[in-house]
């Protein structure tokens, strides 16, 4: 999608509709969603995502030289903009101490079935029922960093479009394949069909991490914060790990992500 690279007015109506995208029911209606600060937007501009705005405060980019690259990436790839006042931005903005930007983008997310069935690399990480927007970011960001394949985001799970959840990712949405609203059950029952093998982050009753050899297509599956994963879910597993641990009483869900799939590199054949 492309713009005539401007800084035109933003009418009422606009403001109104992009402002609406801070809740969860009009950014499943419009298939938008807001993407806020100078990195997450360095990032965006960066990736083939369709943009439809940017909305900037009068004085974003006239002092510091971050920002005015920023301008320059935008007028390069032909994207509109719109400069609003302190108040109007302050009404969309969803941090406390604002950068001054904010892009409005698509939706990007991929159907569970088409993504199954285009992979042929690993690791892919499945997410059940993962309710904190920060713990979702930050596993997305973990795994952009590892170079997951695909990231499968459970129905019951946090919106991927969470203003937090996004800033959390600090950009690795951007990066990997995500499909969202999925049902395990039947994501599960593909990927082994594509020679996926299972395996599932358990609190107890299973193979500590460090005797575990990964296999060449892993499948990992996290289970909620409090609840770990269903049972249904952890009965169609092909292997259960741990993580050995010490004085608490578990990991966090997005520390766990990182230890696992940094041992799968180093623990595969």
């Amino acid at each position: 999608m492309k713009h005539r690279y401007s800084s035109n007015e933003i009418t009422a109506a606009e403001l109104k509709r992009y402002r609406s995208l801070l809740q969860k029911k009009y950014r499943e209606k419009e298939q938008m969603y807001i993407v806020e600060g100078v990195r997450l937007c360095e990032e965006l501009f960066q990736s083939p995502i369709k943009i439809a705005s940017v909305l900037c405060t009068p004085d974003f980019g006239t002092s510091e030289q971050r920002q005015q690259q920023l301008l320059r990436l935008m007028k390069a790839r032909e994207i509109s903009h719109h400069r609003i006042s302190q108040k109007q931005f302050g009404s969309i903005s969803a941090t406390e101490q604002s950068q001054g930007i904010v892009a409005i983008c698509a939706q990007h997310h991929e159907p569970s079935e088409i993504l199954v069935r285009r992979l042929t690399e690993s690791p892919v990480v499945l997410l059940d029922r993962i309710t904190d927007p920060g713990n979702l970011g930050t596993i997305i960001r973990t795994c952009a960093w590892f170079g997951a394949a695909a990231v499968f985001i459970s129905r019951q799970s946090v919106d991927l479009y969470n203003p937090k959840a996004v800033r959390a990712t600090m950009g690795g949405m951007f990066k990997i394949p995500i499909a969202v609203e999925v049902d395990l059950a039947a994501a599960i029952q593909a990927l082994k069909k594509q020679g996926y093998i299972i395996y599932t982050s358990l609190t107890a009753n299973a193979e500590p991490i460090e005797q575990i050899r990964f296999a060449a297509n892993a499948a990992l599956l996290f289970g909620n914060e409090a609840e770990g994963v269903h049972p249904a879910f952890v009965s169609m597993a092909d292997h259960r790990i741990t993580i050995p641990g010490g004085n608490v009483e578990s990991l966090s869900v997005s520390v766990a992500v990182g230890i696992i799939l940094s041992n799968v590199e180093s623990r595969s054949f």
